[in-house]
């Protein structure tokens, strides 16, 4: 099983940094968005004006002496979202400090935690294996979806959901774009400009947060997203290629509520039910982050300038790190891109 677990190695780095599958390498696929009737627009556009920041992805918090410029990331690379490095350039290398979810030596620990131990990918003790778990279609489905990754399905078969459904968010057309790109990641771009200027890094949370974020989600929930994914996957390259757009034009809430409305549209689950979990997934994988990283900028970036790069989806809505921040008595304006 060590072998194994070595090939989800980058898989699993990418997950790790990643709340939903929104943020993609680029695939060629149709803006979905484009083709939605005009009552899906307008249900659409009403959720996103409910959140508070939900465009934009380049921002400044400012409170007394402290000065937060934050940014909004793409974890996989792209070309086109590399632009943005050379207007933010200037504000890593004024900074004190540069924050970012995880630095140099997390990704290191986290590879020898995963080859160290691979049970940590694998189903508890008591859990059923994904072949008696799954209708048969459905296994056949999944199955079908892991060779095209390279992935034996009578390993996957004892894979735990969350780890399946990181295997299956890097679909062919992903890792074939991520290999075209020519470019890095932007969080490792900004942590390497960090390091050239000589700035410290700094990581918001321990590198092993992936593992206590989906101990958080029972076997059902977890099984449920996997659903989702399994009928996502069919329409993964116009799923990528909007969400993608999503981000380049710096709509942000607007890529959790069309993943949302996707899993409406695609019927695995009730739509009472599809809430419910997207208001879990929210909570684990975005809010409770949020808040333990607004606590820490707050003692550590005192009277300070520094830089922080996370996720795009961290910034918006309520619980979202611009909110919080502001609800801290900061002063939040937006920068121009």
């Amino acid at each position: 099983m060590r072998n194994t677990a070595m090939k989800y190695l980058a898989i699993i780095s990418i997950l790790a940094l990643i709340p939903t599958l929104a943020n993609a390498a680029p695939c060629q696929g149709r803006n979905l968005i484009d083709r939605l009737g005009k009552r899906d627009r307008a249900t659409l556009a009403r959720r996103v004006s409910a959140y508070p920041y939900s465009r934009g992805i380049y921002w400044r918090a400012q409170k007394g002496t402290t000065r937060i410029t934050i940014f909004g990331t793409y974890h996989v690379p792209d070309r086109a979202a590399a632009q943005f490095l050379r207007r933010i350039r200037p504000a890593i290398q004024k900074a004190d400090i540069v924050f970012l979810e995880a630095v140099r030596s997390d990704f290191a620990k986290l590879k020898k935690k995963i080859a160290d131990r691979p049970r940590l990918l694998e189903l508890k003790p008591g859990q059923p294996s994904l072949t008696e778990a799954l209708s048969q279609q459905e296994w056949a489905q999944l199955s079908a979806a892991m060779q095209r990754n390279g992935i034996e399905p009578f390993v996957g078969a004892r894979m735990a959901p969350w780890a399946i459904d990181g295997v299956l968010s890097a679909t062919p057309c992903v890792k074939r774009s991520i290999r075209q790109a020519g470019v890095r990641g932007l969080d490792w771009m900004i942590m390497e400009t960090a390091e050239k200027h000589r700035i410290p890094t700094r990581d918001l949370e321990p590198y092993d947060t992936i593992f206590r974020i989906f101990n958080g989600l029972g076997f059902k929930d977890q099984l449920a997203m996997l659903r989702i994914e399994l009928v996502n996957a069919r329409f993964a390259a116009d799923s990528f290629a909007t969400l993608r757009k999503q981000y380049l034009t710096q709509n942000i809430r607007q890529i959790w509520e069309f993943s949302r409305l996707q899993a409406y549209r695609a019927g695995t689950l009730p739509r009472a039910q599809v809430d419910r979990m997207f208001a879990k997934y929210e909570d684990l994988m975005l809010s409770r982050r949020n808040r333990a990283w607004v606590g820490r900028l707050q003692r550590q970036a005192r009277g300070k300038n520094v830089f922080v790069a996370v996720g795009a989806l961290h910034l918006s809505g309520r619980q979202g790190v611009l909110n919080l921040l502001a609800r801290q008595g900061y002063t939040i304006t937006r920068q121009r891109l």
